[in-house]
């Protein structure tokens, strides 16, 4: 199984504590990854862990909105995952996650 956007979303639920659900936000992450083909699993996960831990915003249930809702929201998060390298690196452990594990997925498509 390759990066999809059903296992982007399954990975933003899985950190974020949510359970968001739907061809809405399966479209928004579809629309992001047709746009930057070139994002490879591991940068979209930094993306989204970054974003989740960033002081940015402040707020309830995080929504992959925060992250995947258009371009801009989208390049935002992964300047953010390309900054401030030594807390992903004490993290990076946690983000070999259960749920790419257990689906075997690889950068390969």
């Amino acid at each position: 199984m390759g990066l999809t956007p059903e296992l982007l979303l399954a990975e933003f639920n899985h950190w974020a504590g949510t359970s968001y659900r739907g061809s809405r936000y399966v479209q928004m992450i579809a629309d992001r990854m047709r746009e930057r083909p070139d994002v490879r699993l591991d940068e979209h996960m930094k993306a989204i862990f970054r974003t989740l831990k960033s002081t940015w915003w402040k707020g309830g249930n995080p929504s992959p909105s925060l992250i995947f809702a258009n371009p801009v929201a989208f390049e935002r998060a992964l300047n953010l995952a390309e900054s401030s390298h030594s807390e992903w690196e004490l993290e990076q452990r946690h983000l070999e996650a259960p749920l790419l594990l257990e689906e075997g997925v690889s950068d390969a498509a």
